[in-house]
């Protein structure tokens, strides 16, 4: 199996630490990355990809990949593609160049070739299949703690509940399970937790509460998740958020606990999740834009169809829309 990850920030980077340490001595699979030219020149000078490990506020591990495991390019049409090779691509790019990474895979894309969406939000999957066909791409969420260090250096927080889950399946369930399941033996192979989801519109949905609240409020507080926790207006504020996301879910029959905020905020508000900067807040530190439009937008949108008040997902969408980097 060739396996390519397409964006290397700090999802991707971290997931792309770990293929490489477990592929790097099985020659019957392929490890290929998708890089941004910063990357790839830090590759080639550091000739490695890094991984750190924070546990309880101390790196734990630190650990060396040799880039002489695996190949990188800028872009897909550059990759030396076998078309008789199953392709397995983890898609880790931000949700605006979702369609402008999949024309770039078109280019060499065939039946052979799944996409997954390891994306923030849930409406990136309809993206993928506008540009490369139905059945090209499979639903995903993560629930790693990662950032960026600098590039080719990536930092994962220890999560006691889930280290590095990836959770997938089809979006059309009358697929069944078979793709994911070969895609999934594969991954585990390479220690990365799985969880094969026979329902993975309702999953993403379930972490779109979490993400539509934790990463706007992180970004437009510049704080991280403990220094959110303390804020007693911030905690209103994601408290709202997630009730008006979980409103919208289930009016729109997706059937997720009514008191999954509850749950939410109990499983963050953590010490060992305190000094997590969501994904979000390091876009914003680093002056890149926002996602808030495949965040708060998508909740907004969806709400004004359903006739549901969003008054808290609002407020924090014209906070940030007014400086979206």
């Amino acid at each position: 199996m060739h396996v390519i990850v397409y964006g290397i920030g700090s999802v991707g980077g971290f997931y792309s630490y770990l293929l490489a340490k477990s592929l790097e001595n099985r020659p019957e699979h392929k490890l290929s990355l998708i890089t941004r030219t910063r990357v790839a020149d830090a590759l080639n000078s550091n000739k490695c990809i890094e991984y750190r490990k924070r546990t309880n506020g101390e790196i734990s591990i630190v650990d060396k990949v040799s880039t002489e495991s695996f190949d990188y390019a800028p872009n897909y049409a550059e990759l030396n593609i076998n078309p008789e090779d199953e392709k397995v691509i983890l898609l880790c790019v931000k949700s605006k160049d979702t369609k402008a990474a999949c024309e770039d895979i078109k280019t060499k894309f065939d039946e052979k070739t799944t996409v997954i969406s390891v994306q923030n939000g849930v409406s990136n999957e309809a993206k993928v299949e506008s540009v490369l066909g139905k059945n090209s791409v499979l639903g995903c969420l993560t629930n790693v703690a990662a950032e960026t260090i600098e590039p080719g250096v990536y930092l994962q927080i220890y999560n006691p509940v889930n280290p590095y889950r990836l959770q997938f399946g089809e979006i059309h369930t009358e697929n069944g399970m078979a793709r994911v399941n070969r895609i999934a033996d594969l991954l585990e192979s390479c220690e990365i937790t799985v969880r094969r989801s026979e329902n993975i519109i309702k999953d993403q949905w379930a972490k779109l509460v979490w993400n539509s609240a934790f990463n706007p409020i992180s970004a437009l507080y510049k704080a991280k998740l403990g220094e959110l926790a303390a804020n007693s207006q911030a905690k209103e504020e994601v408290f709202g958020i997630m009730r008006e996301t979980t409103a919208v879910a289930r009016a729109k029959g997706i059937d997720i606990p009514e008191n999954i905020a509850d749950t939410h905020w109990e499983l963050t508000n953590r010490e060992e999740w305190a000094s997590f900067k969501t994904s979000m807040l390091q876009d914003k530190e680093a002056g890149k834009e926002l996602e808030i439009d495949e965040l708060l937008g998508y909740v907004i949108a969806e709400a004004k169809k359903l006739s549901i008040e969003t008054p808290f997902a609002e407020k924090i969408y014209d906070s940030l829309s007014m400086n979206k980097v």
